[in-house]
């Protein structure tokens, strides 16, 4: 029975973060005593004299990105393993799961069989420490309908009704997708973990590029007296190397989460950024003229459609009741519109903090992990909407063009220059992180041929 992509993903959560580690104090003690101590400070040749300025200031600055990259990585390991971000499923259920060879998705036999060995896939295991470097820490507590109803904008259905996980049996909140890695509504980089995510890429760019100068510079000195520096020289080109590996590595999908925080989408949505259509159930305005407009009604889901009548309408649809009080328009937006981007600037600050000393140290959550208030920016106050996140001003172009607002010329050109500049953005460097959306336009293209 073969191990599978899980099984594979489990165990490297579990033996990369420690292999990660090491790494870092075999390139620490490299730095320090090959590098520092014995080549600037304690030079043995009698034609060099010690370096003591540059020695000082390669072990500073070394220590300064090395704490920073640290940190930050034990803090992303921290949120995923005790405060990953993922829903309960219905039952409640979140225990630790030990992952064993699953049967492949093509052998339904071995799926329902009753034999235990051969069925395999998951088992319960004894909790740890290494057990739980995958989410399975607190959740939050399944979505309930009154919580979609009672905001004023929710992603939607055909009939109106909040997307459903039918593995979980929830209701998905906005933006959340099912994870297949961990079972779970949720991922292992969730909006609880994202900032210290970019943050561990963005000081393990600096850090191996710092890396890579020090060991480029003074390479060329070790090379010149081999007789000298040959118990270094080896720890010299595997640290160069390891440097090197790990920046090219690292610089792609830092790159890719700084873009995709600065546009606010998530990898998923970056995909079709510029052909998604949002459909979002929108709060009618009290007095407003629903007629010739989709609408639902909650709390009993009644769906109201003007384009089915009589045979045409769906039976299993509920009746209308008194209890009714929340009425929502079924309304999509233009493709490429981003309902969540509330300009460049603010949904960095959303994601990293208001303030440079949050941009630079693992301490607190982005903002919108932990919203105080999610009503929606760049319009006027009196049009502010409330919902999961904060929106912008797309989603009162959706409601003007609905006719349940008026735009001001300004808000307008907003609207217009803000989606222009995210659908203007380069395309290949949104995509960087995405190897599977290169991967199916080249194979699309080919097969176009």
């Amino acid at each position: 029975m073969g191990v599978t992509g899980t099984a594979v993903n489990v165990w490297a959560s579990r033996i990369i973060p420690a292999a990660l580690l090491a790494i870092i104090g075999y390139v620490s003690w490299v730095i320090t005593r090959p590098v520092v101590d014995e080549y600037l400070l304690s030079p043995p040749e009698s034609d060099r004299s010690p370096r003591i300025g540059a020695g000082v200031v390669v072990l500073v600055l070394y220590w300064i990105l090395m704490i920073l990259m640290t940190t930050s990585f034990l803090r992303l390991l921290y949120e995923v393993a005790f405060d990953p971000g993922v829903i309960q499923t219905r039952d409640g259920h979140l225990s630790a799961l030990k992952y064993k060879s699953r049967p492949p998705d093509d052998d339904p036999e071995a799926q329902t069989s009753t034999n235990e060995k051969k069925r395999g896939h998951l088992k319960a295991a004894t909790r740890g420490f290494w057990n739980r470097l995958m989410p399975v820490g607190r959740a939050s507590a399944p979505y309930e309908l009154q919580d979609f109803y009672t905001k004023d904008v929710f992603v939607c259905g055909d009939k109106g009704m909040p997307k459903y996980c039918s593995t979980c049996k929830i209701w998905r909140p906005d933006r959340a997708r099912h994870c297949r890695e961990v079972d779970r509504m949720g991922g292992l980089v969730t909006e609880t973990s994202n900032k210290f995510f970019i943050q561990f890429n963005t000081y393990t760019v600096l850090y191996c590029l710092f890396i890579i100068t020090i060991m480029g510079v003074f390479t060329d000195g070790v090379r010149e007296r081999p007789d000298v520096y040959i118990l270094s020289h080896g720890h010299w080109i595997a640290v160069l190397a390891m440097g090197i590996f790990f920046f090219l590595l690292t610089l792609e999908t830092d790159i890719t989460a700084l873009i995709l925080a600065i546009l606010n989408l998530t990898t998923t949505e970056n995909i079709d950024m510029k052909t998604k259509v949002w459909q979002l159930a929108v709060r009618v305005p009290q007095g407003f003229d629903c007629s010739g407009i989709k609408t639902v009604s909650y709390p009993s889901g009644t769906l109201s459609d003007p384009e089915k009548t009589g045979d045409d309408a769906d039976e299993a649809s509920p009746s209308q009741t008194q209890a009714d009080t929340h009425t929502f328009a079924i309304l999509e937006t233009e493709p490429g519109d981003n309902p969540w981007d509330i300009g460049r600037w603010e949904n960095f600050k959303q994601m990293m903090g208001a303030y440079p000393w949050e941009w630079l140290l693992p301490l607190r959550h982005s903002p919108f992990a932990k919203p105080q208030e999610t009503w929606s920016t760049q319009c006027r106050s009196e049009l502010a909407v409330h919902s999961f996140f904060t929106m912008g001003i797309d989603i009162q172009a959706v409601r003007a063009r609905a006719g349940f607002c008026e735009l001001t010329q300004e808000e307008w050109r907003l609207h217009e220059v803000q989606k222009a500049r995210r659908l203007g953005f380069p395309n290949w460097v949104a995509g960087a992180g995405a190897p599977l959306k290169m991967w199916h336009a080249y194979f699309a293209q080919k097969k176009k041929k």
